[in-house]
């Protein structure tokens, strides 16, 4: 029950042990936030409450690999556009301090750390292979 949405009432979930009860009712949890339409979230309002979305084993881990692999390439065509974004920032905000009469050798040093980060995070996200998500070892991920 979550005070103030929707029903007032205690709901039950059952597993054949604990740890399958909870991701049961962390499931239920985020369908009926859902199912409120109200835009609830902790941090920021883009991402919502942040409440993973579970893909169902039953299927086989076929189907779960897919979903895994589709949310990599979903992760780095994110983190690409909030790179380009981001160059396109430091670009303007370059433009601006030449436009004010900033010294080149200013303008670089107040830049440095912010294109150096991006330079490292673009490197990065460029380098992914499928797969990297896997928190194993790479001699103990499956073949592709």
């Amino acid at each position: 029950m979550i005070e103030g949405i929707g029903k007032s009432e205690v709901q039950r979930n059952v597993g054949v042990d604990a740890l399958q009860a909870l991701i049961g009712a962390l499931r239920g949890i985020r369908v009926g936030l859902e199912q409120t339409g109200r835009d609830l979230f902790w941090l920021d309002p883009d991402t919502g409450p942040d409440i993973p979305l579970d893909v169902p084993t039953v299927w086989g881990k076929q189907l779960v690999e897919r979903v895994r692999l589709a949310i990599e390439r979903e992760t780095v065509r994110v983190w690409r556009a909030r790179i380009k974004s981001s160059w396109a920032k430091v670009r303007a905000e370059e433009a601006e301090l030449k436009k004010q009469g900033t010294r080149p050798s200013k303008i670089t040093k107040a830049l440095a750390e912010k294109k150096t980060f991006l330079e490292n995070w673009q490197a990065h996200v460029e380098n992914l292979k499928p797969g990297w998500s896997i928190p194993l070892p790479p001699d103990r991920r499956t073949k592709r």
